[in-house]
């Protein structure tokens, strides 16, 4: 009883679709995964069963998009799944610099984060890893329109999507596949990614190339800065270009930094999840939640 409405966009292993229900009319996404596309590859069916199984499973959260049902017709599978109207983080941060001419305020970057950390712990509580999370894997849903226009973020409900790449993790809680975004990757897994691809001749230690919740916290780091900033904290042309930033530990402020007024609290976040300093390991989301920079209550906004 779902007709199709039109296209939302397309993944690495299927097309997602906006659908709605004839009897209630109630809108849902629909992200459709072709039997060919399975067959394919390995991989492919390995993630779908994962973000099915995921899903399913999964207690309800807000800032988790929900699971609604399974269906398949003769050529594929369909994953229904909660609609949200406002699109992607990519797109407001997108539409957010063309209205306003500057990237989100530090006070609209709290609020975004704090939802993310909450989605993201109520995932690590339960032992799964997203492993992609980026702006283009937030959504957010919008009650009046004219806030979506105006890119109001903190009216946005927000929520993460696409587990794709998510993985329960195995009773030693490491996983060593490389997965998700380059340019968002953790550290080990992109030096696994390039060692994969002939691009790195490092002799980095095995038990280095294994990774746990730490691939989100430095993923969340990296879309902080781009929120921010507007630009991604590594730049390169080519994927062993942002390997060697990040060996390097060489990501730098933006030029102009100084007119989005960002907070030395605001920077210290950062950079506690990209590179802590004196710490064997990042912080955990539990504990992120807790930082100074997302509980103080000067605020600061950017220059438009």
């Amino acid at each position: 009883n779902l007709k199709i409405i039109k296209e939302l966009g397309k993944g690495a292993y299927g097309t997602v679709f906006l659908v709605q229900d004839k009897n209630s009319n109630e809108f849902f996404a629909a992200k459709q995964v072709e039997d060919k596309k399975l067959k394919e590859k390995k991989s492919n069916l390995t993630n779908f069963n994962n973000e099915k199984d995921i899903l399913s499973q999964m207690e309800k959260h807000p800032n988790i998009i929900k699971y609604k049902s399974l269906f398949r017709d003769k050529t594929s599978f369909y994953l229904i799944l909660e609609y949200f109207n406002g699109g992607t983080l990519f797109e407001a941060l997108e539409a957010q610099k063309a209205k306003y001419k500057t990237p989100f305020s530090e006070k609209q970057v709290k609020y975004i984060i704090r939802e993310v950390l909450n989605g993201l712990i109520h995932l690590h509580e339960r032992e799964i890893i997203h492993r992609d999370i980026k702006t283009e894997n937030i959504f957010l849903n919008y009650d009046n329109p004219k806030d979506k226009s105006d890119v109001n973020i903190e009216k946005a409900k927000i929520a993460i999507g696409d587990l794709g790449f998510a993985k329960k993790l195995s009773e030693t809680g490491k996983a060593g596949s490389v997965i998700g975004t380059p340019i968002c990757m953790h550290p080990a897994m992109l030096e696994k990614y390039n060692k994969v691809h002939g691009l790195s001749q490092s002799k980095m230690p095995k038990k280095e190339e294994f990774y746990s919740y730490e691939a989100d916290i430095y993923s969340l780091g990296v879309m902080t800065y781009e929120l921010l900033f507007g630009v991604t904290p590594f730049q390169g042309r080519i994927t062993e270009e942002i390997l060697m930033n990040i060996r390097k530990k060489e990501y730098q402020l933006p030029q102009n930094y100084l007119r989005f007024k960002v907070s030395k609290s605001c920077i210290l976040f950062i950079q506690n999840m990209l590179f802590p300093d004196n710490k064997s390991q990042r912080d955990e989301a539990a504990e992120l939640i807790k930082d100074p920079w997302l509980n103080e209550i000067r605020e600061l906004t950017n220059i438009n």
